[in-house]
C-alpha cells in the first residue's frame, strides 16, 4: 500500500474515532468533523485511483475503519429497542405480541430490562423489525447476557462480518463488468455508512450485502439463488420490494419462475412464523403507524403537505401517505415497461431511479435509508448518492433542539443541491445504459 494512502488513512481513522464519540446534540462540532472526515474520504479515493490497491488492501482498510468505532452509538438510540427485542427473545417472549408499555403495565417485562424502558423511542409500538433482524438481536443478547455494552459489541461484530462480505462482492461485481474496482472504496470508507452501520448498528449494511449477492448470482444466471438472496434482503428491510416490477421485467418467463421460487421460499421461511404466532396484525399495524404518523427530513412530501394545509387547513398525513405510496408504485411499474429484458445496465439504472423516487416521496428519510442507493449508485456510476451521503448529515440538526425541530433552511440546502446534481446526471441520459456517470 502506498505511503500517501497510509498518511491520509491514519488521520482519517483518528477523526473517525473522535467523531463517533461526539453526541448528536452537538451539531456544529459534529458537522465540522464530518466535513473534515468527508474531505479525507474524497482525498483517499483520488489517491487510490493513482496507485495499486488490491481487494486485500481494501478489506484491511474497511475493517480498520470499522473496528475503531468502539463505543455505544451516539447518533441514534434505536439500539435500545434492538437490545429490548433481543432480551425478550432470550426470555422466550414474542416481541411482536406486546408493546413495551404493555409489558411494563402487565408486569411481564424481565427485571433486567426495566431500567432500559425510559430509553426506548417507541414505547407504545409493537416491534417493526422483521424476523431476520430479531434472530440477530436474540443472538447478540444471548451472547451478551444482560450487559448492553457486550450486546453492542456482539451486534456490531455481526454487522461488520456481513459488511466485509459486501465489500468483496462489490469489488467483484465492478471487476466483472470491467469497471474500475477501486470505485468500491467509495463504499468501503464512506463516512455515512461507517457511522450508520458499524456506529449506529442499522441493518442496511446487511441488506446491501444480500442485495449484492442477489446481483452477483443474477448475472451468473443462478436464478434460484438470486431470488433467495433478494428475499433475504427483503427479510432484513422491506424496501427492496420496490424493485420487484423491474426484476420481474428483467427476467425471461422461464428464469422468472426460478427466481420467484427462490424468493418465495425465503420470504415464507422468514415471515410465516410471524403469521403462525398470530403476530402479523401487530407487526403490520406498527409499520402502518410508522409510515402514516412520523415526518422527518422529507422533500416532496413536505411540499404536498403544505398544499394540503392550504386546501384543508390541517395535516392530511394519513391520506397523503396512501396516495404517495400509490404514486410510487405506479411510477416504478411504468419504469418497468421501459426496461429491456436481460439488459443488466438498464436494470441497475432504473433501480437507482426507483430508490430515488421512493425516497423523494417518503415522509421519513433517515440518513441510513440512503445506504442501498449508495451501493447501487457505485455499480451504476452515479455521483449524486455520494454527495447526498454528505448533505443528509444536515438532518441531524433536528436532534440538537429541544423539543426536536427541523430546520427548513437546511432542508432547502440539502435538497436544493441534490436536485441540481440529479438534474445534471439524469436529464440528458435518463434511461441510458451506455454511459458511466462516475467520472472520477
Amino acid at each position: 500500500m502506498k505511503l500517501k494512502i497510509i498518511l491520509l488513512f491514519i488521520p482519517y481513522l483518528v477523526f473517525l474515532s473522535v467523531f463517533v464519540s461526539i453526541p448528536r446534540v452537538e451539531f456544529s462540532h459534529s458537522l465540522l468533523l464530518y466535513s473534515v472526515l468527508f474531505c479525507l474520504y474524497i482525498l483517499l479515493f483520488f489517491t487510490a485511483l493513482r496507485t495499486e490497491l488490491s481487494i486485500k488492501h481494501m478489506m484491511i482498510m474497511g475493517l480498520l475503519a470499522r473496528v475503531v468505532i468502539i463505543g455505544p452509538p451516539v447518533h441514534s438510540d434505536d439500539y435500545y429497542r434492538f437490545f429490548w427485542d433481543g432480551q425478550l427473545i432470550v426470555h422466550q417472549i414474542n416481541p411482536y405480541k406486546y408493546t413495551p408499555s404493555e409489558l411494563i403495565q402487565n408486569g411481564k417485562v424481565p427485571n433486567m430490562l426495566q431500567p432500559f424502558y425510559a430509553h426506548l423511542n417507541s414505547q407504545t409500538y409493537y416491534s417493526v423489525y422483521p424476523l431476520t433482524n430479531q434472530l440477530w438481536f436474540g443472538t447478540a443478547a444471548w451472547v451478551a447476557g444482560g450487559d448492553i455494552m457486550k450486546f453492542i459489541i456482539s451486534l456490531r461484530t455481526i454487522l461488520i462480518i456481513f459488511e466485509m462480505w459486501g465489500i468483496w462482492l462489490l469489488y467483484s461485481i465492478l471487476s466483472y463488468f470491467q469497471k474500475n474496482p477501486i470505485h468500491s472504496l467509495l463504499y468501503v470508507l464512506n463516512p455515512l455508512i461507517l457511522i450508520e452501520v458499524s456506529g449506529n448498528l442499522h441493518f442496511e449494511g446487511m441488506m446491501v450485502t444480500f442485495m449484492l449477492l442477489g446481483i452477483w448470482t443474477l448475472v451468473h444466471r443462478r436464478y434460484h439463488q438470486a431470488g433467495g438472496w433478494i428475499g433475504a434482503a427483503i427479510s432484513v428491510k422491506l424496501t427492496p420490494l420496490i424493485l420487484m416490477p423491474l426484476l420481474f421485467k428483467y427476467l425471461s418467463q422461464k428464469n422468472l419462475l426460478r427466481f420467484i421460487i427462490g424468493l418465495a421460499l425465503i420470504c415464507i421461511v422468514t415471515f410465516i412464523p410471524i403469521i403462525l404466532t398470530g403476530s402479523f396484525g401487530n407487526f403490520h399495524s406498527s409499520i402502518q403507524l410508522y409510515y402514516g404518523t412520523f415526518e422527518f427530513n422529507a422533500s416532496l412530501y413536505y411540499i404536498i403537505r403544505e398544499v394540503g394545509y392550504f386546501i384543508k387547513g390541517y395535516n392530511m398525513i394519513a391520506g397523503i401517505s396512501i396516495w404517495l405510496s400509490v404514486m410510487v408504485c405506479i411510477g416504478i411499474c411504468y419504469m418497468a415497461t421501459k426496461l429491456n429484458s436481460g439488459n443488466f445496465q438498464q436494470l441497475i439504472s432504473l433501480s437507482i431511479i426507483a430508490y430515488l423516487v421512493y425516497l423523494m416521496f417518503s415522509m421519513v428519510v433517515h440518513p441510513w435509508y440512503i445506504i442501498p442507493l449508495i451501493g447501487l449508485g457505485i455499480i451504476g456510476g452515479k455521483v449524486f448518492p455520494l454527495i447526498w451521503s454528505y448533505l443528509i448529515y444536515l438532518s441531524y440538526y433536528t436532534y440538537s433542539t429541544v423539543p426536536y425541530q427541523e430546520n427548513y433552511m437546511l432542508l432547502i440546502i440539502q435538497y436544493g443541491i441534490l436536485a441540481v446534481i440529479i438534474l445534471y446526471e439524469f436529464t440528458p441520459h435518463l434511461l441510458s445504459d451506455k454511459k458511466d456517470f462516475l467520472k472520477l
